[in-house]
């Protein structure tokens, strides 16, 4: 650990930073299966994956920023297998999730009460006999009477052990209501009215899906009987919408779980207080698992896209990305869409550095599937683009970023036992196919880089079924000239990276069948020998936050320092290496995964506790801070209209001073002032300057809020500016 003083501004004030040395790898895309929306709160809808996959990892939250879901830094409080029901609480201002089949240490689940208050995710010890551990329950606030209202479900042991029982969450009370009411049932969705009642719908029961529409007044059900009524569903999604005063619903199965994309319905509806009214369809797909919520006054409807598994079965589908439309009146309008990308092995890829993204082209699907011509763009997210015109699908192909003339150039490729040797260029939203009367033989698996010293991409080496090339050329941008050189590096699988710090072209062979791995480089006489002493198969790259050549292989990583190759630890090998501009780590890339390996990785947590008479006061970043974006520290107040204060300081501490208040700052640089909502939240956005120098500035926040009962004071809250 280092200690860094800088100048730079951020928002208006300097800071003095720790800097952490130590090369870190950070996951930047992210993928997951089927989740669920946690809605109706003040707060962005936040989107909660509770179904850890090798993908994904541990359960995560995301956040809805208007251009997708952004990941939130607060870790949950249990391995959540089955939270599926989820509701949000005015009164006590937190989310509360009922996570069920929660693995214990000593073997078996249990359902525990989860609540997150938008800085920190807690487990509720609940009194009163708790109700039987469940999925698929109705789980809702009830604002008649303060409480939080599950209903039904079915038992772990089989969904056709389902329940019929109503109990009520009150704070941390759980209480069973000796009523009778809807059938037994799970999946069935509930949402309050414009009197404040709560209705339910439909869901599965052991007569197949119901569309049996109830009242809950707080007390006991009501079974309605509209003129109209939706079509049987379960699995379907509801919500109060302020702006229309109707309650809401979307969607849903036509019949049992799982059996099958026909099943799924994308029709809306509307109940008026008496009778359900259809409404417009939303312009999308069906979705997997939807959620209808509000956010600033819209209608939003959330989703996944569908897939089947090879028996045609619904599943949840691990690389689909979030859907949203926002709905004014009756018009939708497309909010944030994106197209599931494919994981696929042998796929092709080069940074844009003019446009500051991925261009990742053709592979082939996991599992043996044909090859793709697919075209996807990352920057920040995956974008799937569908040009009319585009190279066939292949695998193996060579792709390389031409910087002097700002496009992308394919070379080649592999497409079963066919061999290719046409050239492309990709200008950011379309292809191109280029013609010249001399070019490399066709082949797969050759290495492609861009040599500014040359101006231009050159191609080394390749093969086909019967040869390995050892010959080089130049793509000067309208046709391929071949470079002589005496001497030719052997014929292996190889990688091409400009190193910067030397400005020579080096190429990184591959150790194969126990021969030792080298590198060369291209200078102005042609290739040379510089060593054998670089690990075994891997991938190859400049780092530009290192100053040096680097392999990743399947121990570790190596850079090339003072010429010598050391190794490190490393995380990941599968992908492919790219360069990126100046002051970003290396990014690799496979399929809909997208790494960075920075010396500043950015991150943002809330540690300690916060205190005041009238409860805890809560802060929290929304986001990591990478520079050049605005985070949003949020902080939970105490009551509506209070007078907030956030503190910054550039170190943190922790320093208790009675009444179980403590102080998490050793120094205050700046002080910002806001008033809180009706809701009780104060947002204090900061706009991180777009300069590469603030990588590893770490600031630390506290707030203060004034209220009738005194003071509230907060937890920490800390923010590392990063990559």
């Amino acid at each position: 650990m280092s200690k860094l003083c800088t100048a730079s501004v951020v928002s208006v004030f300097a800071v003095c930073a720790s800097v952490r040395s130590q090369q870190s790898w950070v996951q930047r895309s992210e993928v997951g299966s089927t989740g669920m929306l946690l809605t109706d709160s003040p707060l962005r809808p936040r989107w909660l994956e509770p179904f850890p996959t090798p993908q994904v990892g541990a359960s995560k939250l995301y956040e809805f920023h208007g251009d997708g879901f952004h990941r939130r830094p607060e870790p949950l409080p249990v391995a959540i297998n089955y939270a599926r029901a989820a509701t949000y609480d005015p009164i006590g201002r937190r989310f509360v999730v009922y996570c069920s089949a929660v693995p214990q240490s000593g073997g078996g689940t249990v359902a525990v009460v989860c609540t997150y208050d938008g800085a920190r995710w807690s487990v509720v010890p609940t009194l009163g006999t708790p109700p039987a551990d469940r999925r698929s329950p109705v789980f809702t606030f009830d604002a008649q009477r303060g409480s939080v209202l599950l209903f039904g479900g079915h038992l772990d042991v089989s969904v056709f052990a389902q329940l019929a029982d109503t109990w009520e969450l009150v704070g941390d009370t759980w209480t069973q209501l000796a009523v009778t009411g809807p059938t037994a049932r799970f999946a069935a969705a509930s949402a309050r009215t414009a009197a404040g009642s709560l209705l339910l719908f439909g869901g599965s029961t052991t007569g197949g899906v119901g569309n049996d529409t109830w009242i809950w007044n707080g007390v006991s059900w009501a079974q309605q009987s509209p003129a109209t009524v939706p079509p049987a569903r379960s699995g379907h999604t509801m919500t109060f919408d302020a702006g229309s005063g109707r309650t809401m619903l979307f969607g849903g199965r036509d019949a049992t779980l799982g059996t099958g994309l026909a099943s799924l319905r994308s029709d809306l509806w509307s109940w008026n207080g008496s009778d359900w009214q259809l409404e417009p369809s939303p312009p999308v797909a069906t979705l997997v698992q939807p959620h209808l919520t509000t956010d600033g006054g819209e209608l939003l409807l959330v989703g996944r896209a569908p897939t089947t598994s090879q028996f045609g079965t619904l599943i949840d589908n691990p690389h689909a990305v979030v859907h949203a439309q926002a709905h004014n009146g009756n018009t939708w309008s497309s909010r944030f869409v994106s197209a599931p990308l494919d994981e696929t092995s042998g796929s092709a890829a080069a940074f844009d550095g003019l446009r500051g993204e991925i261009v990742q082209f053709g592979g082939r699907a996991i599992g043996g599937q044909p090859y793709l011509d697919q075209t996807a763009t990352w920057n920040g997210g995956w974008t799937r683009h569908a040009p009319a015109v585009r190279p066939a699908a292949r695998g193996s192909a060579g792709l390389a970023f031409d910087m002097l003339r700002g496009n992308t150039v394919l070379f080649g490729g592999l497409q079963g036992s066919t061999m290719l040797g046409d050239t492309w260029t990709w200008d950011g939203t379309g292809w191109q196919a280029q013609t010249t009367a001399v070019a490399p033989a066709a082949r797969y698996d050759m290495a492609l880089a861009f040599d500014p010293s040359r101006g231009g991409v050159v191609l080394h080496g390749g093969r086909t079924f019967v040869t390995s090339f050892t010959d080089t050329w130049l793509w000067n941008g309208t046709t391929w000239t071949p470079i002589a050189t005496p001497t030719v590096p052997p014929a292996r699988l190889g990688h091409l990276a400009f190193d910067t710090s030397r400005q020579v072209l080096a190429l990184y062979l591959d150790g194969l069948n126990s021969a030792a791995s080298e590198l060369w480089e291209l200078g102005p006489g042609g290739w040379s020998f510089v060593n054998d002493t670089a690990p075994g198969f891997g991938r190859f790259a400049y780092d530009p936050q290192a100053g040096n050549l680097a392999v990743l292989h399947s121990t570790g990583r190596a850079d090339l320092v003072a010429g010598a190759w050391v190794l490190s630890a490393s995380q990941r090998m599968n992908g492919t290496w790219l360069l990126t501009e100046t002051n970003r780590g290396v990014l690799l890339a496979g399929g809909p995964l997208v790494w960075e390996s920075t010396l500043n990785p950015a991150a943002a947590a809330s540690y300690g506790s916060g205190c005041g008479p009238l409860g805890e006061v809560t802060c929290a970043f929304d986001r990591a801070a990478t520079y050049g974006v605005v985070v949003t520290a949020e902080v939970r107040a105490l009551e509506a209209n209070a007078p907030t204060f956030l503190f910054y300081g550039a170190t943190g501490r922790d320093l208790p001073f009675g009444g179980g208040c403590a102080s998490y700052l050793d120094d205050v640089l700046l002080a910002v002032g806001a008033i809180a909502a009706g809701s009780a939240w104060a947002t204090f956005p900061l706009a991180i300057p777009a300069t590469p120098s603030l990588a590893g500035v770490e600031l630390f926040a506290q707030p203060v809020t004034l209220h009738n009962g005194g003071i509230g004071i907060g937890n920490g809250a800390s923010l590392r500016i990063g990559l």
